[in-house]
């Protein structure tokens, strides 16, 4: 930067610091909301404990009560010490009488009191920093919260247990907390401070994922506004981004297509519901509610032919180490010419940088770092290694380089082996990680911190998109993010999720997006309701009765159909991400208009889904090899990311994306290999016309019994031994 003139240095300057600031202002409001959180959490954990030392839980008391009923009505004149005592002790009607205590608002009540504690020692000397350092913004109903946090921050410096002036109630205490917040002091009605400063921080957190407050010179958290459309009051380009959307202008237009959709789906469902083998309608017991029984997929039929084609490929090209397979798909696709230095200069040529590159992304993609990578090699150093790591890799070159392997991928394939290739797969892989990480989160269900892996995998195994999230982000989010922004060729029409990758609203925007259908595999299925398209129509669907629920409300799409087509536009078309999106939009944030609406539009697809997935056979088993296809490729993940337990140890979110996605290209890289080796050895073989639909069916390049990921294993018994001194 000193070799350029003023103006660009300190334009450069300018831009490095602006957005360093965004970024540290994001990092901070989100240590916030996880601390406001931590409050909860661990006051709920502690009274958990203090209970469970004292509580001795009664079992049985079912039989307690029987008993009781039994002795009161031989004898209805006795006493209690002489009757009840002897059947049942006092010891057990005292520990019922603690569980009630537990169980009620005592439970709460000293929930609350946890809280406070917990906030007064320890957590409440963080707030006057961030107040300082921070400036929460509204414009709506929670404006409230921000009037009270400027309220907490001018009299932060006094010792008073009471506010000595009034503040806002409505909106910030609930009625739970009322009790607690007020107090009666000398007959006069007092704020509790260090209550009502917990009171406003539960309610500053709930609006900050909503979006509701934002945070000056933040960008994650800044003003819901700026996500939008800046040219959207333009009529000329309204029409242009209607147009691109293909949805119509009108948005009773819109709304007669869905309610239509909907008769058609529902109708024929209707149809083909009795004596229909693969789904029907049961109600348990004697309620009134019906579920749907879905009936097993069964197990397709044992490919033939395809371990026959993976022993030639072995047989063929005996086995392949990692490096080569990784060398051998750079001199088809090029990808290290993506690879560029973050400067202006290069003093070693191309040829020179390529064998460095290559090794730094191998280093990356098994996780075995450069240091190790360096010693096993005589010819580079880990300096030169760990310099053109730091100045030829970024994000941006490495998705480049996975978008041209993909794209190769897809030129070179034969469409006969592997089809069109029109859908794909989301879901999330876990990866171990440091715990002092701001993505990095505590999770219960695999024993230890980490974050997500969100993958987007083509049917036939190729990885199209990959992000690096935390476990509180949205799957949902993360699905679109994904389908409207790998950079590939491929055009996906199909997306299989399972149930944490779908939501209402995800469904609605998938309907606005107008590109892909939602094709979830939904754990709970049997309980899923069907929405009506119209008051009364209820008797149009006669053996549906007992899944019917109420009409979708038609009139709130139209009325925000505007609205939900902007929200739209923002998110494809690059204005905001769709997490920023689908959290402005989501549960926390139930009374918005646009929210409900989206809800109502998401029932309706949902419905419309439903209604063309229970009763046949092929998209179930089409769902069903999709995501059997990612499963594929996360095991393969633990395969090639082998180094240091697999897990990412580094506290460096950027590093961590890199390995990421170095990860991604070294697996693709797999798969191109794969793939010409799978064809030609098809080819010489004259296998084609010997392949059998079930092995067409289960024909997939995502494996590696042929390939040796670690390095070459030499054995010499007649070695001299190292342990002699010469």
């Amino acid at each position: 930067m000193r070799e350029h003139p003023d103006e660009i240095r300190y334009g450069l300057m300018t831009c490095f610091i602006s957005v360093r600031t965004m970024e540290i202002i994001d990092d901070i409001v989100q240590m916030f909301v996880n601390l406001i959180h931590r409050i909860d959490v661990r006051a709920e954990k502690q009274r958990n404990n203090e209970f469970l030392k004292d509580l001795i839980r009664v079992d049985g008391k079912n039989q307690v009560l029987f008993r009781l009923a039994e002795v009161i009505m031989d004898n209805p004149d006795g006493t209690i010490r002489e009757v009840i005592f002897p059947v049942v002790k006092p010891e057990t009607f005292h520990n019922l009488i603690t569980e009630k205590e537990v169980s009620g608002p005592q439970y709460q009540r000293i929930h609350k009191r946890i809280m406070k504690e917990k906030y007064a020692r320890h957590y409440r000397r963080m707030l006057p920093l961030v107040l300082e350092n921070l400036t929460f913004r509204s414009s709506n109903r929670f404006q409230p919260i921000v009037e009270a946090l400027a309220i907490i921050k001018q009299h932060m410096g006094t010792s008073y247990k009471y506010f000595p002036v009034e503040v806002p109630m409505e909106g910030i205490v609930t009625e739970s907390w009322m009790p607690m917040v007020m107090e009666n002091v000398g007959g006069q009605e007092k704020v509790n401070r260090k209550y009502y400063e917990i009171c406003v921080l539960q309610q500053l957190g709930r609006a900050l994922k909503c979006k509701e407050i934002w945070v000056e010179g933040s960008y994650v958290w800044r003003n819901p506004i700026e996500d939008l459309p800046p040219d959207w009051s333009n009529e000329d380009k309204r029409t242009v981004y209607y147009q691109r959307l293909n949805q119509p202008m009108s948005a009773q237009s819109f709304v007669d297509g869905v309610r239509q959709e909907m008769i058609t789906a529902l109708t024929e469902f209707d149809r083909v519901l009795p004596g229909n083998p693969h789904v029907k309608i049961y109600t348990p017991g004697n309620s009134e509610r019906g579920l749907f029984h879905v009936s097993k997929l069964k197990a397709q039929p044992d490919p033939p032919s395809v371990a026959l084609i993976k022993e030639a490929i072995g047989e063929r090209y005996g086995m392949l180490d990692l490096l080569d397979i990784f060398v051998e798909a750079d001199k088809l696709v090029g990808f290290t010419r993506f690879f560029t230095h973050s400067g202006t200069k290069e003093v070693r040529s191309r040829e020179a940088l390529r064998p460095l590159i290559l090794l730094d992304l191998f280093a990356e993609g098994t996780n075995m770092g450069i240091n190790r990578i360096a010693k096993t090699n005589s010819r580079y150093s880990s300096d030169e290694l760990l310099y053109v790591r730091k100045t030829y890799f970024s994000p941006e070159a490495l998705r480049n380089a996975i978008s041209a392997v993909v794209n190769e991928i897809f030129q070179r394939r034969d469409p006969i082996l592997w089809g069109k290739g029109n859908a794909c797969a989301s879901d999330g892989k876990h990866f171990g990680a440091w715990d002092q990480n701001l993505m990095t989160e505590w999770r219960t269900r695999q024993g230890g911190y980490g974050v997500k892996v969100y993958w987007h995998v083509e049917t036939n195994a190729v990885a199209i998109y990959s992000q690096l999230k935390n476990y509180s982000a949205s799957e949902a989010a993360a699905m679109i993010q994904g389908l409207i922004r790998h950079d590939t060729e491929m055009r996906v029409e199909k997306n299989f999720v399972d149930s944490h990758g779908q939501s209402e609203v995800a469904f609605a925007f998938c309907r606005l997006l107008n590109e892909f259908k939602l094709m979830p595999r939904l754990k709970r299925i049997k309980y899923e309701r069907l929405y009506l398209p119209d008051v009364g129509m209820a008797s149009s669907f006669p053996n549906l009765t007992n899944v019917l629920t109420r009409p979708i409300r038609l009139e709130l799409i139209e009325q925000q159909y505007d609205e939900m087509i902007k929200a739209t536009i923002a998110m494809r078309y690059g204005y905001a991400t769709a997490e920023a999106i689908l959290r402005r939009y989501s549960s926390y944030n139930t009374t918005h208009p646009t929210y409900k609406a989206l809800i109502e539009l998401g029932k309706a697809e949902k419905t419309i889904f439903l209604c063309n997935y229970l009763p046949y056979l092929e998209p179930k088993q089409e769902t069903q090899a999709g995501l059997n296809v990612i499963e594929n490729w996360n095991g393969t993940n633990d395969f090639i990311f082998y180094g240091r337990s697999g897990r990412f140890e580094t506290n460096n979110p950027q590093e961590m994306e890199i390995s990421m996605l170095s990860l991604h290209l070294l697996q693709n890289c797999l798969i191109l290999i794969n793939t010409l080796l799978l064809e030609r050895t098809i080819e010489e073989r004259n296998m084609l016309e010997k392949l059998s639909p079930e092995d067409m069916r289960a024909l997939t390049p995502l494996f590696h019994e042929h390939t040796n990921p670690y390095g070459v294993f030499e054995l010499d018994l007649n070695k001299a031994s190292f342990l002699e001194v010469a």
